[in-house]
């Protein structure tokens, strides 16, 4: 087994040169993991334009694989294709994937994790979506409440809105959360910014 998957990596290659393989239905599952390691080193290294092909003929060859659904959503994302990102991570089309439904619009694998449901946020605030971006982010915090992106992600929707009351309240959350990292900086400067606005509109 170990010489038929080198065999197989020297074919498919590790550098962004080589030609990229199509995966079909029928590829092996030796190709296919191979791919999706070719695609997931791809993205962790930056090279998004890279990953996007091999995550998609991933996701292609295994529509229920939630893990790299994520990542071709991710790489989509890092390149502002923000519209098809949120295609893939909602599985737009897609048949065989067991769904669960968060709105009237959106629905997800029933296996998506905090990381999922705050990337599929973020794709649909970039495209001004707010109000999917807030449930996918509420849906997130309601069942994962550690975990703190998407605290950050909901907080920033939610100053975006002009709900000014609930931003300043979920700032103040995050920092009781985080008090001392890079993120921090940010969410100090975002409730500084709320609060003076909602001091300007107490002023007569």
């Amino acid at each position: 087994m170990m010489s038929m998957l080198l065999a197989l990596l020297l074919v498919l290659g590790s550098s962004s040169g080589c030609n990229k393989v199509e995966l079909g239905k029928s590829a092996s599952p030796e190709e296919t993991e191979l791919t999706l390691q070719r695609g997931s080193v791809a993205l962790s290294d930056g090279r998004y334009n890279d990953a996007i092909p091999d995550l998609q003929s991933v996701v292609d060859a295994r529509p229920g694989d939630t893990n790299s659904r994520y990542n071709l959503g991710v790489a989509l994302q890092r390149v502002q294709s923000y519209r098809e990102s949120i295609e893939v991570l909602t599985a737009w089309g897609d048949r065989g994937v067991d769904l669960r439904q968060l709105g009237l619009k959106i629905k997800v694998p029933v296996d998506a994790d905090a990381d999922y449901l705050y990337a599929l946020g973020t794709s649909y605030q970039e495209m001004r979506q707010f109000d999917e971006a807030q449930r996918c982010l509420d849906t997130s915090v309601g069942e994962f409440p550690d975990h703190l992106p998407s605290r950050y992600g909901r907080a920033m929707v939610l100053q975006q809105r002009g709900k000014l009351t609930e931003a300043r309240s979920a700032w103040t959350d995050y920092l009781q959360r985080d008090p001392r990292s890079a993120w921090s900086d940010g969410a100090r400067r975002h409730l500084a910014t709320v609060e003076q606005k909602i001091s300007e509109k107490s002023q007569p």
